[in-house]
Order: C-alpha cells, then sequence, then structure tokens
C-alpha cells in the first residue's frame, strides 16, 4: 500500500507529465482497438463476398450421381470444413438451367442427347482459410475430376482460373491483416517507448529523494516499485479512457447503420471481447515493464 501511495505521489509531482503520458497512451490503444475494427470488418466482408462464391468442378464422363467416386468426392469435399456445400449436377440438369437462363442459347442445340454440357460439382461456402485444402482435396480426386488445364483454359469454368481469382483474393486478405498487425505492434512498442521516457523524466525530477533513498540504505523496491506502480497506473488509466471512448463512440457515430445492419457492432463487441482484454493486459504489462527497465537504467 506504501508503494501504491509512492507511485501517486510522484503522478501528483509531475502532474503534466502525467498527463500527457495518459492522452498519449490513450491515442495509441485507441488507434489499436481501431485497427482491431478494421480486421474484423475486412474478414467480414471477406466471408460476404466468400460465401457468394462457388467452384464449379467439370466430372469426367461416365461417373452420375449414384457413382461410388463422386459420392465419395463430394463426401471428402464436405469433410474440409464444417459448413462446405458440394452438390453434383448432372449434365442434363445443367443444360435446364442453361434454357431457364438463356432460352435462345439452349435452342442453339436441336438434340438434347447432344448436350455438350458436362455433369459438375458445385463447391459453396469454403472458409477462406481452407482454400489449400481444397486445392489437395480436387487434386487428389482428379481421377473424377476434369481439370486438365490446356483442355479447358478457355473455359469459363475452368477450375484452375477460378482458383486463382479466389487466391488472389485471399492473399490480399492475408496481406492486408500483416500489415495491421505490424501496425499494431509499433503502436504497442511505441507505448512502452512513451512510458519508458516519462519515467525517465520522473527519476531524473526525483534524482536526489533516490539518492538519499540509496544513502540510508533504502530497500530497492521503494526505489523501483513505484515506477514500476506509475507505469501501469498510466496504462490503466489509458486503458479505460481509451476504451470507453471507442465502445461509446462507435456507438454514437452509428457504425451499424452506416453498415447496414442491425447487430454488428454487438457482434464485434462480443467476439473481440477476449482480445480486447488480452490487449489491455498487454498494455498493462508493458506500463510495469517499461517502468522497471526505465527506472533501473536511469538510477544506474
Amino acid at each position: 500500500m506504501r508503494l501504491l501511495r509512492y507511485a501517486f505521489n510522484n503522478i501528483k509531482r509531475s502532474i503534466v507529465l502525467s498527463f500527457s503520458s495518459v492522452i498519449v497512451i490513450s491515442l495509441m490503444t485507441f488507434l489499436i482497438f481501431a485497427l482491431f475494427f478494421t480486421e474484423f470488418v475486412m474478414h467480414n466482408l471477406a466471408e460476404s463476398v466468400n460465401s457468394r462464391l462457388s467452384l464449379t468442378l467439370n466430372v469426367k464422363t461416365g461417373f452420375s450421381s449414384t457413382s461410388r467416386e463422386v459420392i465419395d468426392t463430394v463426401e471428402s469435399l464436405k469433410q474440409i470444413a464444417p459448413g462446405i456445400q458440394a452438390s453434383f449436377s448432372s449434365s442434363q440438369d445443367n443444360f435446364e438451367v442453361l434454357r431457364a437462363r438463356d432460352p435462345e442459347l439452349a435452342k442453339i442445340i436441336d438434340d438434347e442427347s447432344q448436350n455438350p454440357l458436362p455433369s459438375t460439382i458445385s463447391v459453396k461456402n469454403v472458409p477462406i482459410e481452407q482454400y489449400e485444402s481444397l486445392d489437395m482435396v480436387i487434386l487428389k480426386n482428379s481421377n473424377v475430376l476434369d481439370i486438365n488445364e490446356e483442355k479447358h483454359a478457355k473455359s469459363v469454368i475452368n477450375y484452375r482460373s477460378q482458383f486463382e481469382r479466389i487466391r488472389t483474393i485471399v492473399s490480399v486478405l492475408y496481406s492486408l491483416r500483416f500489415w495491421l498487425y505490424c501496425i499494431i505492434g509499433f503502436f504497442l512498442f511505441s507505448v512502452f517507448v512513451v512510458i519508458f521516457h516519462s519515467i525517465g523524466n520522473a527519476v531524473f525530477f526525483f534524482s536526489e529523494e533516490i539518492k538519499i533513498t540509496q544513502l540510508v540504505g533504502g530497500q530497492k523496491r521503494y526505489i523501483y516499485w513505484p515506477f514500476v506502480l506509475q507505469g501501469m497506473i498510466y496504462s490503466t488509466l489509458a486503458i479505460m479512457i481509451s476504451g470507453g471512448l471507442f465502445y461509446y463512440g462507435m456507438y454514437a457515430v452509428g457504425i451499424d447503420t452506416f453498415l447496414g445492419s442491425t447487430n454488428f457492432l454487438d457482434n464485434f463487441f462480443r467476439e473481440s471481447a477476449t482480445l480486447f482484454g488480452f490487449v489491455g493486459l498487454s498494455v498493462i504489462f508493458l506500463g510495469a515493464l517499461s517502468g522497471l527497465i526505465s527506472s533501473w537504467k536511469f538510477t544506474k
């Protein structure tokens, strides 16, 4: 308790420095929260687009919906991840779809027995991170699936061209996510630096008292721990300020209305609660660590 009182005394005696430090750290943590929100929006946008995407896989001639190989292929596709939809469509089914969408084009085929459309397997709702696994399963079932790249090079349902387009989207998403986390790491490092220099300045202001404490044989904990607690207090206050402003500010701005959703923010805060708690604890830990290192360095 005495150490905590010393820490508060240090803060009061350098109130301007303490206030400015808390404000800067609050800004840093607010930006961290904003970046996590940006990442959440990007991920949901990608999932929304992904839910509308489907891969159409040509099935080799001679296979039907009752073929053991086709059944096994469909099942293996579904087992990649929960929620994946895989369904077989015969060449006749595909012709009926074509006739419904473009009757004039369907009239070109005089005899339905000469239907040039292949049987297909349609795959939907593949999680973004599972496309590489999907590619492996498809290649493994090449005895059933017609994925000859040269043969279907100009086909609108060429599997490889579909996969490459989707992989490009996934690559961009992961690249953006990587840079977002790099920026978050930079802000966390900035929090450490701000507290480090703030505590360093405080040590300079109280250098005479520290020397006297050392001369009379004062325990090291009375020299270092008040500054450690001071760093933790800075971090805790900053988390409370930035967290409160971010939470109430997002609702005040009306992000749900802007995004066209009634519960987007509720889902974000619910799913990110653990993450925000981890960020808060990390910032407090950085405050303590920075206070300890700074007080040790400058008192030496």
